[in-house]
């Protein structure tokens, strides 16, 4: 997942900021692509807001270290 997906999927960086509960300056230090604890923060969030998760979200491409 990349930052870019999660922000488009949220409607905008102010909205996902918000909804993983940081502010919006912390957001721009996540990197482009993101790690796999900082795409479980967004499905969380997507979760919680009763989103529907794309399914290529739930596929690890990498292993967690």
């Amino acid at each position: 997942m990349t930052l870019t997906e999660a922000i488009e999927f949220f409607g905008g960086k102010s909205n996902l900021a918000k909804a993983v509960g940081i502010r919006l300056p912390s957001l721009y230090g996540w990197p482009e692509k993101l790690t796999p604890r900082l795409q479980d923060r967004v499905i969380a969030a997507a979760l919680r807001e009763g989103k529907s998760i794309p399914a290529h979200w739930l596929e690890r491409k990498e292993k967690p270290e």
